[in-house]
């Protein structure tokens, strides 16, 4: 079994590092009462072979670089794709966390008809508002007997957020078969328009296919990174999280761009909190 070469790689991603390198003001974008900067951010990667996956049964655990403070918004988003035909996608996990928005899509096998049912993406965004502090490891994912999947968890920690914050709106993407070049972008937009003034609101794109040299991405104006993966190697599931402070009611979206790699779809998900 692939569990054999499994290895969960856990670490700051470049952005996050460089971030550190910033004063914290810097990640602060404020709008009325809400004052949202992200303190703190990680990815955690369940790498397998490349373009094979981890055969399951495992458990993805997922850890902040630090406790967490009382109060605090706690945001993450789930990234998997999984390799085999038919097979189930991991199961999400997450206590005590509550689900903004979970989407399965990407490329269906013959146009929809094959057994590829599930789409093999996910993209799902969940938060933890008003968290009780001192949290540092939590259990995230498990995936299934028979499933090779690869997963891919950023969890970020924000401050400046009111404490009691809740879905507003959502929306989610998905697209099929991209043709095969080095670039490719990927839209999605909430399914009605925002009603806070403000918003917070988080997007997290999942993207299909192969990238051994990693891929870059860049985002839309007026957003900001939490952070992202470009799975150099092909050994996980390249992913993109970030967020903007959408000031007025309106339909609230976010296009990706990346360049590198070979893409085969993408799946995507939008959550707006107020």
């Amino acid at each position: 079994m692939a569990l054999l070469s499994l290895a969960v790689v856990d670490w700051p991603s470049p952005a996050a590092l460089a971030a550190r390198a910033r004063l914290a003001g810097s990640l602060s974008v404020s709008g009325g009462s809400w004052h949202p900067r992200v303190l703190q951010e990680r990815e955690t990667a369940l790498a397998g072979p490349p373009n094979t996956g981890v055969e399951g049964p495992v458990t993805v655990h997922a850890r902040f670089n630090r406790p967490t403070t009382v109060g605090d918004l706690l945001v993450a988003a789930v990234i998997d794709g999984v390799q085999t035909s038919g097979t189930a996608q991991p199961k999400i996990l997450l206590p005590h966390w509550t689900l903004g928005r979970d989407v399965i899509g990407g490329n269906t096998a013959d146009g929809g008809t094959g057994r590829y049912a599930t789409g093999g993406l996910q993209s799902a965004i969940y938060f933890y508002p008003d968290n009780p502090g001192g949290l540092l490891s939590l259990p995230v994912v498990d995936v299934p007997r028979g499933t090779a999947s690869d997963v891919t968890v950023v969890l970020a920690e924000f401050s400046g957020v009111p404490r009691k914050v809740s879905v507003d709106v959502t929306g989610g993407s998905t697209s099929g078969p991209t043709v095969r070049t080095d670039s490719t972008e990927s839209a999605v937009y909430t399914d009605e328009s925002t009603t806070g003034r403000p918003d917070l609101v988080l997007a997290a794109f999942a993207n299909g296919g192969n990238a051994p040299n990693g891929e870059r991405f860049t985002y839309s104006r007026g957003w900001h990174l939490i952070g992202q993966n470009t799975a150099a190697g092909d050994i996980d599931e390249p992913v993109l999280f970030d967020y903007r402070l959408q000031q007025q009611p309106g339909v609230a979206g976010e296009t990706m761009r990346y360049v590198g790699g070979y893409p085969i779809d993408n799946c995507a998900s939008i959550v707006a909190l107020d």
